[in-house]
């Protein structure tokens, strides 16, 4: 008698499982699919080192910077690490998509979690940003 071991790329409809565990220091930065990711390119303020997934917003000059709830107000999301020190740089800003708030690198003036969910309320347009804080659900 002979016994065959499928392989498992050969059982085509048959269940199996497997466990992954891909980029595990990655924390999953989307809230839902709407409103949908864009960005436009904005000037980052000259002398800052701002870290990926920064709330940002423009200063009175209309640079880029840290939001900070109070004189700042948020209009974005810096996608990836800038480092302006050695003059005014451009880069990437989300200005449109879900997050999750425990995701994002918020200025300590966004100390609570309603300030953050109305953290991009009113914000100028093209503007569209939600914030969708994680929800767990009992049985």
């Amino acid at each position: 008698m002979v016994n065959i071991t499928p392989q498992a790329h050969l059982r085509g409809g048959i269940a199996g499982q497997s466990a992954d565990t891909i980029l595990p220091d990655q924390v999953d930065i989307v809230g839902g699919d709407k409103p949908e990711i864009f960005s436009t390119v904005e000037t980052v303020l000259t002398g800052q080192e701002i870290a990926a997934l920064t709330v940002v917003g423009f200063d009175g000059a209309g640079k880029v910077v840290p939001a900070n709830n109070s004189t700042v107000a948020a209009v974005g999301v810096l996608p990836y690490a800038v480092d302006s020190t050695g003059g005014d740089v451009g880069a990437e800003i989300w200005r449109g998509g879900n997050f999750k708030p425990e995701a994002l690198t918020w200025d300590a003036g966004y100390a609570t979690d309603a300030h953050k969910a109305k953290a991009f309320e009113g914000a100028p347009s093209p503007t569209q940003i939600v914030i969708t804080p994680q929800r767990t659900f009992a049985v």
